[in-house]
Parts: structure tokens; C-alpha cells; sequence
């Protein structure tokens, strides 16, 4: 079964930068991510438990394209309404899902990864959710219909 989630509209960004959580490296290369949110409820519970200054900014289309264009090597993953910025497990689509989201004028995204806090090195490590589709349900992500 395919998990879908509300797809995400905005960003949070400090200093004019998005942020997201730190993340741990592959053997396939390099991972960079964004946090990512469907709606302001979303991002003002995010706010309320994070202590650095960010502001909402609406998440366009051009800047996924851009970052895209410039390194395929990258995985490049948007984090799904995260709760906290130290949340033990987080859902994280792809830049590549979100623009065609937009492109299709869809309000769903797939959910094709799990981020996993390891308190070692203080980072994200990432799970592709294809390869183990028993998490899907446990994210509670419902079939795009």
C-alpha cells in the first residue's frame, strides 16, 4: 500500500535559509533535508517547541526545482509537520514528489521515508520506506484516493 500525507505549503527559514534537521551521510551520498508543513497549525505547534528564531515562508516550487538542478548525487527530502526538532522518528518525502504534487495540483504527497533520531551523532538517519513497507502503517498515512 502506498502512504500518502497532507502535502506541505511552507518552510521554516532562519536567516533566509530553510531549515531542517542535521543528517546522517549514506554509503549513497549526501542527504539534506527541510522541514516542511501543510498548514500554519502545523508549523505553530513545530514553533511553539523550537527555541531558534524562524519564520513561515510559503514553499515554492522554483526553489525545489533549483535545488534539484543542482546536484543529483543529492537526496534531497522535505520532513513532514514535524512536532519538534528533536522528534524521535519523522515521515520525509522527496523534493521531486513535492513539485509534482505541485505540479498536479494535488494535496497529497508520498511518504517514502523515515528519519531516525540517533543521539550518537546527534543527526538523522535515513530509511527508505520501500524498503520496509510494514512502517507505512504505522505513520498513519492514508491511501491517496
Amino acid at each position: 500500500m502506498d502512504g500518502f500525507t497532507r502535502a506541505p505549503r511552507y518552510v521554516l527559514l532562519h536567516d533566509r535559509i530553510p531549515d531542517g534537521p542535521s543528517m546522517t551521510q549514506t554509503s549513497e551520498g549526501e542527504v539534506t533535508a527541510v522541514y516542511g508543513f501543510s498548514d500554519k497549525p502545523e508549523y505553530d505547534a513545530f514553533l511553539r517547541e523550537n527555541l531558534t528564531a524562524l519564520a513561515p515562508y510559503p514553499l515554492v516550487k522554483g526553489f525545489l526545482k533549483r535545488q534539484l538542478e543542482e546536484g543529483h548525487e543529492v537526496l534531497r527530502l522535505v520532513v513532514l509537520n514535524a512536532t519538534s526538532s528533536k522528534q524521535t522518528i519523522l515521515q520525509a518525502a522527496t523534493f521531486q514528489a513535492i513539485v509534482e504534487s505541485f505540479e498536479l495540483n494535488r494535496d497529497t504527497v508520498e511518504v517514502s521515508y523515515e528519519l531516525e533520531f540517533d543521539e550518537t551523532s546527534g543527526s538523522y538517519l535515513v530509511h527508505s520506506l520501500a524498503a520496509m513497507p510494514s512502517r507505512m502503517a504505522e505513520f498513519g498515512t492514508t491511501k491517496q484516493g
